[in-house]
This record gives C-alpha cells, sequence and structure tokens, in this order.
C-alpha cells in the first residue's frame, strides 16, 4: 500500500476470514451478507465481487505507515491554511463594507 502522509510503499497484511453460503433456490437473489441463493441450472459462480468487497472492507480508511502507529492514535491536529486571526479580522471587514449585510441585519 501506499502511505497517504509520506507516499512510502509498506506491506499491509490482511488476515480476515468471511464466510458466506450458496443455497440452491428457485431465484437467485441475495438474502444477507453471508446467505446467496443461486439456481440449479447455474454452472458456475463468480466469486470475484466477493473478494474484492471482502479485501475493501479490510483495508482502512486512512493508510498510515507502520512505523506512524503510535501516533495515529493521538492524532489530533488541525491544519488552517490561514492563521485565525487573519481570517477573523478578514470576515469583520468583509461585514462592515458589505450593505447587503446591513440590510439583513435590520430585517432582524
Amino acid at each position: 500500500m501506499v502511505c497517504d502522509r509520506t507516499l512510502d510503499l509498506f506491506d499491509f497484511p490482511i488476515n480476515k476470514s468471511h464466510k458466506v453460503v450458496f443455497k440452491y433456490g428457485e431465484e437467485a437473489q441475495e438474502i444477507s451478507d453471508e446467505i446467496v441463493i443461486i439456481t440449479r441450472d447455474q454452472d458456475s459462480i463468480d466469486l470475484g465481487q466477493y473478494f474484492y468487497e471482502f479485501i475493501a472492507l479490510a483495508i482502512p480508511m486512512k493508510k498510515l505507515h507502520p512505523r506512524f502507529a503510535n501516533e495515529a492514535e493521538n492524532d489530533q491536529f488541525i491544519v488552517y491554511s490561514t492563521a485565525q486571526n487573519e481570517t477573523e479580522e478578514s470576515d469583520k471587514e468583509n461585514d462592515a463594507i458589505d450593505p447587503r449585510w446591513e440590510k439583513l441585519k435590520k430585517l432582524k
């Protein structure tokens, strides 16, 4: 896999076991995540979609290199593109300059 933070490659072992039961029935349908009904006419089963879903669910959304494993638990960073004071000042300037906001405030 590729680390989202550093773009380094790393191995991510997946050890999951899932059970899917295929039963014969009159109509092909998926009853639940674990039970699928197939018809007796069906001579083959395409397992590709099931494998894809199981692997996709086993991979974490945030892919971090194992060297960041301790940091992932304490990941409480807030990143601002500008300083907070600058954005508050620019908001105040925009409120004072824009006459539409003043008219809307009078409606209160």
